[in-house]
């Protein structure tokens, strides 16, 4: 029996975006649910898993959304446990607090930036496993080096400070490549 693909969370009422992720979702093999509301997406993240449902591998919650649910949001997410793997990307241009599995995206981000993001596998627990350890006093596990390239087709100041970003985000050494 051939698994269900992993599900991506949007948390977005702009259909212009909705549209921009769902295409991007696809080549990844990420089916899209749009829920409009935080109230929805909280729901969601409390049901049990039901047959044949993808659990949720990320949530990509919108500038707007952030705004009317942040704390109900962050509050599911809490109850989900330390184990849960879902990814979290808050659209937004501001700071995130740090906490395990979640990270920004820029409100206004690029098509390659998300590509980027789903491109990595979502076990990868660099995060969640150094701060285990951090709250233990224990040191940081050796973890495999995690390898990205970043290709960018023009060779210009805001795709270099995008792959920068990505290489900073990923913990990996500067290494991109001009097409």
């Amino acid at each position: 029996m051939a698994r269900p693909p992993a599900a991506l969370l949007l948390c977005s009422a702009d259909a212009i975006l909705q549209a921009r992720v769902e295409r991007i979702a696809a080549h990844h093999g990420l089916q899209v649910q749009v829920l409009a509301q935080p109230g929805a997406v909280v729901e969601r993240l409390r049901a049990p898993p039901r047959p044949g449902q993808p659990a949720p591998a990320w949530l990509l919650v919108d500038a707007h959304a952030r705004r009317a649910g942040e704390a109900t949001l962050q509050q599911a997410l809490a109850e989900r446990g330390e184990e849960d793997m879902l990814q979290v990307l808050w659209l937004q241009d501001d700071a995130v607090a740090a906490r395990p599995r979640q990270q920004r995206l820029p409100a206004r981000f690029d098509d390659a930036a998300l590509h980027a993001l789903l491109a990595v596998p979502v076990a990868h627990a660099r995060p969640a496993a150094l701060l285990a350890n951090a709250e233990d006093g224990l040191p940081a596990p050796t973890l495999p080096p995690l390898h990205l390239r970043v290709l960018l087709v023009e060779d210009n100041t805001v795709n270099r400070m995008v792959a920068e970003q990505l290489l900073r985000v990923f913990q990996c050494e500067a290494a991109w490549t001009w097409c």
